[in-house]
């Protein structure tokens, strides 16, 4: 396929920007921006300001013809884009610094287009439908049919990392992965090339169900994922579980990979919080220490992000604490394990070098209550998993068809009366059986109820 056959001249920024959000919605984008400035160390200060969506529109005439900005790919719920805050997400990125890839270097962005169009059927990955050139590499996007919530955050992240996996020998920047990533803006220019950032693909036909492209994507889909669990179960072959979606079954009851328990537990604990109207003064930084641990462990930010994102948690606990860093430093040694693959080994097992707890060690450590316990999702005593375990099967049973203990009874008092009613009129058990559509002993065992 050939690029110039969906190029789209003259694309603005505000047409790029409104292909994956609506600006009647609410939420938060923030646009970072080169100063001019140069600090101490000779790096050069850069600034960010947040806007609502439905600001966007003037936000992004005021930086049209600038240098150096750059904008957020997602939305944010507060004016900031830090992943504790992240709102939605419509659509998928990678950053392609093809200039730093030898045999790519000089090429132009049309030839290594069609490179990515060639790797894209190659390994059976939708092709991208929105292409920018930033002045010296390429912005691939992938526009998802709906936005995402929070919830599907850590199946968004594994996207990220599988497509910067897959193009990675065309120059796809690893760094350039998380949600709170921001991107050169249209309609401005790259310093460093002096070309300006442009829109040089835009396919409007064809937008992306998030599931269906996380099926083509990954190495097992969803469907194929159940049914290695399914035989896991059958057989007990729990590691091959472990092997195949990256997870530890913790209560026996309900599965959950480990970075999306993670991602479940940080807002378990935000949600603890919220129940009990907020934390006290002797608390906050046991509540903020886990609530980073899990942040982290969930994949969804990194430790060079590690203490911006700690300043908005600690913002959210009490606007007026002035938070120690120094005693998060312990934290940010093990982030940094971590994020190398460090691990330790503890009863021959091997865990991450962050902190993995036990369900009944937060519960003690928070003093969780049952009633508190009802409204989270993950941080559960046995009792409770057991509890909601006997409500998915009850579920289940009632949509499968399957009757209760009472309804069961009813309705053979029912059968009873009428195969005695029939009988009263002279038919006989055969006739009977046919009428009620059971067999004849059946209706030996009603005609003697």
């Amino acid at each position: 396929m050939q690029s110039e056959q969906l190029v789209l001249p003259g694309m603005t920024a505000e047409d790029e920007f409104s292909a994956y959000h609506d600006i009647s919605k609410y939420g938060y984008f923030s646009v970072l921006h080169d100063t001019g400035r140069i600090n101490s160390r000779g790096y050069p200060i850069k600034q960010q300001e947040s806007f609502l969506l439905r600001d966007m529109p003037d936000v992004l005439k005021h930086w049209s013809g600038t240098s150096n900005s750059w904008i957020s790919q997602a939305e944010f719920k507060k004016p900031n884009r830090r992943a504790v805050n992240m709102l939605r997400v419509g659509l998928a990125f990678i950053d392609l610094d093809y200039y730093k890839i030898d045999n790519l270097r000089g090429k132009t962005p049309d030839y290594v287009l069609n490179q990515v169009f060639a790797r894209c059927v190659e390994r059976q990955i939708p092709l991208p439908n929105l292409v920018v050139y930033s002045g010296r590499g390429l912005q691939i996007k992938w526009l998802f049919g709906h936005t995402l919530p929070r919830k599907a955050l850590i199946r968004w992240n594994r996207l990220q990392s599988t497509l910067i996996e897959t193009f990675k020998d065309l120059g796809a920047d690893p760094v350039a992965r998380d949600v709170s990533r921001v991107l050169r803006l249209v309609d401005t220019y790259n310093s460093k090339s002096r070309r300006l950032v442009e829109v040089i693909l835009h396919d409007q036909q064809h937008r992306y169900q998030f599931d269906a492209m996380c099926d083509q994507v990954f190495e097992y889909s969803r469907a194929e994922i159940q049914a290695f669990r399914e035989e896991a179960k059958n057989k007990r072959e729990a590691r091959q579980f472990k092997l195949i979606e990256g997870g530890r079954n913790t209560t026996g009851l309900r599965s959950f990979s480990g970075n999306q328990l993670a991602w479940d537990r940080l807002h378990d604990l935000r949600r603890l919080t919220e129940l009990r109207g907020g934390v006290v003064e002797g608390e906050r930084m046991k509540t903020l220490f886990w609530q980073l641990n899990f942040l982290l462990l969930s994949g969804a930010t990194n430790p060079n992000q590690m203490y911006l994102e700690a300043q908005q948690l600690a913002y959210q606990l009490d606007p007026n604490w002035k938070m120690d860093t120094g005693d998060l430093s312990t934290l940010y040694q093990k982030s940094k394990q971590h994020a190398n693959g460090e691990t330790v080994v503890l009863n021959g097992q091997e865990y991450s070098s962050l902190y993995t707890p036990r369900n009944d060690t937060l519960i003690d450590l928070f003093e969780i209550s049952l009633n508190e316990q009802q409204l989270l999702r993950t941080i559960i005593s046995p009792d409770e998993a057991k509890s909601r375990h006997r409500a998915r099967d009850e579920k289940r049973r009632r949509e499968s068809g399957a009757v209760t203990r009472e309804e069961y009874e009813a309705r053979s008092r029912s059968r009873a009366e009428q195969a005695k009613e029939l009988k009263k009129e002279g038919y006989k058990g055969k006739e009977i059986a046919e009428k009620l559509g059971v067999t004849a002993a059946r209706v030996s065992q009603l005609l003697k109820n």
